[in-house]
């Protein structure tokens, strides 16, 4: 239970503050908060840092009483000159937060790609004179590869895999996918192998040069759920590798693949 302190209380986001017969209200931040945010030198679009700002600043008008909203953005500029910003841009994206965004159908193309600064900006631009609206994220940050809420799950366990067994005796490698776990899927190619299946690839080449299969060195190449998304990544992964064991070559690519799949 919380109690009033100063005749002022905090509701999850909002400060209430008690005066009189009124009440006034403005954001609440508990103690531990950092002021930390995007800061400006991060590979981030200038939309993103931008939009934060605008967030912000958003929750201050819907929160904050007038007479505390002036003292809220005051500390938003301080805060993120803190970050990095220059003023200019504090300024601008404030000023940007009164306009409504313009009204766009609700059918509009979307493309969702990977941030790369000096390269995304020109698609947006070329993507916005054909009507395509673009959103970026970035990828590789200290979050992902810090922050871990679950036990990894062993590959063995996964479910819905493309995955690769490889020859212990030459070059070879068979692509394989499932939509159960590789566990099991490896247990029917080692029957199949004891039992000299032919319809089989792993089976068919250790039967005809007598090699040995590396089960140990098998592995996941890439985890789909979806199964037609699953079969084209088999087939892009046995078109990516010069020598396999696999009996075709999965599912049929359009030839618009082939300069990025094998490049000459």
């Amino acid at each position: 239970m919380e109690k009033e302190e100063d005749q002022k209380i905090a509701f999850l986001d909002v400060q209430i503050e008690r005066k009189g017969d009124s009440a006034t209200t403005s954001v609440f931040r508990k103690k531990t908060h950092t002021n930390q945010y995007i800061n400006y030198n991060s590979h981030h679009h200038n939309r993103t840092k931008s939009g934060v700002i605008q967030c912000l600043a958003t929750r201050a008008e819907k929160i904050c009483h007038p007479t505390k909203l002036p003292q809220e953005r005051q500390h938003l500029k301080a805060v993120f000159q803190a970050n990095g910003y220059p003023t200019q841009v504090i300024v601008r994206s404030l000023r940007k937060h009164h306009k409504p965004p313009p009204s766009k159908a609700r059918d509009q193309p979307t493309l969702h790609l990977p941030y790369v600064k000096g390269v995304s900006e020109r698609i947006e631009r070329v993507c916005r004179h054909l009507g395509i609206k673009t959103t970026f994220k970035s990828r590789g940050t200290l979050r992902e590869a810090l922050v871990h809420t679950k036990q990894p799950q062993p590959a063995l366990k996964k479910k819905g895999v493309v995955y690769q067994v490889p020859c212990a005796d030459c070059d070879s490698v068979y692509i394989g996918e499932t939509g159960r776990t590789l566990e099991k899927r490896l247990s029917e190619h080692r029957g199949a192998v004891k039992r000299n299946d032919l319809k089989n690839g792993i089976a068919v080449h250790a039967w005809k040069t007598q090699h040995r299969v590396d089960w140990e060195a098998a592995t996941v190449k890439q985890v789909e759920v979806n199964h037609t998304r699953r079969k084209v990544i088999e087939a892009i992964h046995i078109k990516k590798q010069k020598v396999t064991s696999n009996l075709d070559c999965g599912r049929s690519l359009s030839p618009v693949w082939q300069p990025l799949l094998c490049p000459p």
